[in-house]
């Protein structure tokens, strides 16, 4: 075993994706005194993280999601004091479309909403001509923010090392198993293996290959499903974009996300699961078939728009809410994702879940 900096770690992450960099930061951070690294196997943040739009929006199905939800918004309150809060995040507004029943999509929404109706719905209309609001449509408007994942990460990456920390770049986790002494991470690259007192796994869409034993993994984690993710963006006329707010279709589970002027990113839905995340699959006719359905539905027939990229990837699906479970033959071994695309606006609440639990 190499040595580095530490006989035994008290914490090892696998996976430096944005869930993987803020446990591991949350726990330096309470713990200084204690030894931590951080493994990837490519490099910091290139993962399901260097796809995500970054957008948290309020929207919370499960007592469990508010939970997070709530932690989350705890966690990067506090973060703001030592970084500060314009560095990591935009806030905005977002107005939630759907034909479901107002009252359906208030408890919907975390953690409160408004209800658009009347006169101000008719004026949201004037404000956003190209939008697409059906007069058989309900409307809420809420809070929400984007963050700047990469601002984070580098934040992460920078105070980790400064608190001692390591993160070791290109050191692909092959399998992890436990001896009489601890928890034994054997891999490729830097030719070493570690010794760890703790071991928490937040490899995203990867966390089902064999990295453990079968008898190891979380309920959650032999549930997981690798989804296809897609979403395009898109050119168009040159709108205003200062205070122009996010627009969730959610009978299309489908947003609209203003970036410039005169570009936008809009996110679709698929149905394309067990993917296999070394070789995401690429845009379908289907997709296609998809975004124009979107498209025609988001924004008015004058409006013109033409694609100008695409992101395709994928992430891990629990069929439930995101999790931090801990192996049932072993508590010092933890699997934290599931987070169904929402890594980035839950990974606070997910690393105070961990903490709350080692």
């Amino acid at each position: 075993m190499v040595e580095l900096g530490a006989k035994e770690f008290d914490l090892v992450v696998v996976g430096a994706g944005i869930i993987g960099l803020t446990t591991a930061f949350a726990y330096q951070q309470k713990y200084p005194k204690r030894f931590v690294a951080v493994i990837e196997k490519n490099t910091v943040g290139s993962g399901a993280t260097q796809y995500t739009a970054a957008l948290d929006l309020p929207l919370a199905r499960t007592t469990h999601h508010r939970d997070l939800m709530g932690r989350n918004a705890l966690f990067f309150n506090t973060l703001s004091d030592v970084l500060p809060t314009e560095e990591f995040q935009s806030r905005l507004e977002v107005y939630v479309v759907s034909k479901t029943d107002l009252n359906n999509i208030e408890k919907l929404i975390y953690p409160s909403a408004e209800s658009i109706t009347g006169a101000e719905l008719e004026k949201l209309r004037a404000g956003f001509p190209f939008i697409s609001i059906p007069n058989d449509a309900h409307v809420a408007r809420a809070q929400s923010r984007v963050f700047k994942h990469n601002a984070l990460l580098n934040f992460y990456t920078a105070s980790l090392l400064n608190m001692g920390a390591r993160i070791l770049e290109g050191f692909e986790a092959c399998h992890i198993f436990s001896d009489s002494i601890g928890l034994v991470l054997a891999g490729q690259g830097h030719g070493t293996t570690l010794r760890a007192k703790s071991v928490a796994v937040c490899t995203g869409p990867w966390m089902t290959n064999q990295l453990v034993a079968p008898a190891l993994l979380s309920e959650s984690v032999k549930k997981l499903r690798i989804k296809k993710v897609v979403s395009f963006l898109i050119q168009h006329e040159t709108i205003a974009t200062a205070g122009l707010p996010v627009f969730y279709f959610q009978d299309l589970d489908a947003f609209y996300l203003p970036m410039t002027e005169s570009t936008g990113l809009i996110s679709i839905r698929s149905q394309i699961w067990d993917v296999d995340p070394e070789g995401p699959p690429k845009v379908s006719d289907e997709d296609y078939a998809v975004l124009e359905v979107s498209l025609s539905t988001i924004f008015s027939n004058s409006f013109r728009i033409s694609v100008i990229d695409t992101r395709v990837f994928c992430d891990a699906y629990s069929g439930g809410p995101p999790f931090v479970e801990f192996s049932p033959l072993d508590k010092r071994l933890c699997f934290i994702g599931g987070g169904s695309g929402s890594g980035v606006r839950l990974a606070g609440g997910l690393a105070d879940t961990y903490l709350s639990n080692v």
